[in-house]
């Protein structure tokens, strides 16, 4: 990596907190159209976070053993376009329910 490549900690702070709240409001959004038709209870924005929280932490462990790394910048402008395809195909899907 090089310097000019390296995140300094602002930005990781910052990415790191809005990673947490679009992907928390993202397993809101689908948590609310997919699963409270079953009868299950609406989750909030802060529980979406915390249950977002444990599937990340278990990704993590999965990911970690992976031995190509990519580039910090690369992995957020890719997890950012994997949440918003996520987003729209549960969208999409949420009219035929």
């Amino acid at each position: 990596m090089t310097e000019e490549n390296k995140p300094n900690g602002l930005g990781v702070i910052l990415c790191f907190s809005a990673s947490c709240f679009f992907s928390g409001w993202i397993l809101q959004s689908m948590w609310n159209w997919f699963i409270v038709p079953f009868g299950v209870m609406r989750i909030s924005l802060a529980h979406a976070i915390g249950l977002d929280a444990m599937f990340t932490i278990y990704r993590y462990n999965k990911d970690s053993q992976k031995k190509g790394k990519t580039e910090f910048w690369t992995g957020v402008v890719e997890s950012v376009v994997v949440h918003l395809i996520l987003l729209f195909v549960g969208f999409l899907a949420h009219f035929y329910v």
